[in-house]
């Protein structure tokens, strides 16, 4: 794999501490995919303005994030599209987020966020940035509570240091960019497709399982058709799901499913098919099912239910383990759409690719 430099454009430590980027704090709304117009139109009036500014040096970029009392480092670079083969990819497409995804790039040639990916090797991200995070960060901000730090790399010893040894990675699996990496693998896109991505090692990324929301009406017949397949509890807020399903309907009633045999499918297939489908009598998982962060729990619910006005359960999903979702993977499968929840997620807007064409 070849990691290319770029030149980004960034905001400044001035503008990061002013305020005014506030819209760009990554919190979380049910409208969050029609809000990424909103995001791309305010950093293509910053960069108009000169407010927003190009690093004329082409670089990588380090960035530290602290989160669950964690540091993870990200080496953030250009990949080619020649070179895009090397991403895995193990979930399935919203074909109307990718869509969407197409015309607003169309409309605004913006990467407005690295696709977050990461590798299964001892190859050792701290060593391979040995010594340039121990001088002063370009950038340090607090977002939600989460302390982002940045540092440009531009000195050409440490640019060959992280490029040799990247160089022999083979793959790197996609934690968060599915659509963005499908719509730069677009043929009418090849010419001009240099995604940016921000790499970490397996050791240092966070994995859990995206929950999921259920707008319309579930099934009145749905507690006797999961009765087959599961042992069906009641809980509450406080009870520890011990790696079961939990669902919380709109009513407030919580319920804990067990199931009463073991089976090797992966998790979320077992909500798509055998909860949502079979139980709920939902056909339509892309129109009716959306997924929400794995870092909620049951505890959150009235805050989604805000949220989703339609929704009328939410399923929360003990968290996926790396090894089934390697498993998946190595076997060219694939999870449903937006199955699981990798952290860390940078904010949109702190590293920004303006493209030509």
């Amino acid at each position: 794999m070849r990691l290319n430099t770029f030149r980004a454009i960034r905001f400044n430590q001035a503008q990061w501490n002013s305020g005014e980027l506030s819209l760009l704090n990554g919190e979380y709304t049910a409208n969050r995919i029609p809000n990424t117009e909103s995001f791309m139109k305010f950093i293509n009036d910053k960069i108009a303005k000169g407010i927003a500014k190009i690093d004329n040096t082409p670089g990588y970029y380090i960035i530290n994030v602290g989160i669950d009392k964690k540091d993870i480092t990200l080496i953030v670079g250009e990949i080619a599209y020649d070179d895009l083969a090397v991403f895995q990819t193990s979930e399935e497409l919203y074909i109307e987020k990718l869509n969407f995804y197409k015309n607003i790039f169309s409309k605004y040639k913006l990467q407005i966020n690295p696709a977050l990916a990461f590798y299964d090797s001892d190859i050792s991200i701290k060593t391979l940035i040995l010594g340039i995070t121990s001088a002063n960060p370009n950038i340090t901000t607090e977002i939600n509570g989460i302390i982002y730090k940045l540092w440009q790399v531009s000195n050409p010893k440490d640019i060959l240091r992280i490029r040799d040894g990247l160089a022999p990675i083979k793959k790197l699996y996609i934690a968060d960019g599915h659509h963005r990496y499908a719509m730069f693998n677009e043929s009418t896109m090849k010419t001009s497709a240099r995604l940016i991505v921000s790499i970490t090692d397996m050791n240092s990324i966070l994995l859990r399982s995206c929950h999921r929301v259920v707008t319309g009406t579930v099934s009145p017949m749905w507690r006797d058709n999961l009765g087959k397949s599961f042992k069906i509890l009641d809980a509450n807020c406080d009870t520890e799901c011990g790696g079961n399903v939990q669902l919380v309907f709109k009513s407030g009633k919580i319920y804990e499913l067990i199931q009463l045999e073991n089976s090797r499918a992966p998790i979320h297939e077992i909500v798509k098919k055998e909860i949502i489908k079979v139980g709920f009598e939902i056909d339509s998982y892309n129109e009716n099912v959306f997924p929400i962060p794995g870092n909620l729990a049951t505890k959150d619910s009235a805050k989604v239910f805000d949220l989703y006005q339609s929704c009328s359960v939410i399923i929360f999903v003990p968290n996926v383990k790396m090894s089934d979702f390697l498993n998946v993977v190595s076997v060219g499968k694939k999870l449903p759409p937006t199955s699981t929840w990798f952290e860390p997620k940078l904010v949109d807007g702190f590293l920004i690719r303006k493209y030509d064409r």
